[in-house]
């Protein structure tokens, strides 16, 4: 399991859901008030983590390369045009 830091509110175990990426998306996005989907190896994604949690913000992570339909998801993401993309979105 990633959660390594105790104050990171709630990490997000992958989940085997079918359907559209872009709408599994915008469910899981939509669960709660912040949300990050990250790459657990991406020092980027890191430092978003942390600076969140460092303003007393408890996002619920979503580790994408340990999802099996991660790959999916993370290419819905950066296909996304940028009038629709969420704010706070890494690419």
């Amino acid at each position: 399991m990633y959660q390594t830091e105790s104050s990171w509110a709630a990490y997000m175990p992958p989940r085997t859901i079918g359907g559209d990426p872009l709408a599994r998306i915008e469910r899981l996005a939509s669960e709660n008030a912040v949300v990050i989907f990250s790459i657990s190896s991406c020092c980027m994604c890191h430092a978003i983590k942390r600076l969140f949690c460092g303003m007393g913000v408890n996002p619920t992570v979503y580790e994408l390369d340990e999802d099996p339909r991660g790959k999916e998801m993370e290419k819905a993401l950066n296909s996304e045009e940028p009038s629709r993309r969420r704010q706070g979105q890494h690419k």
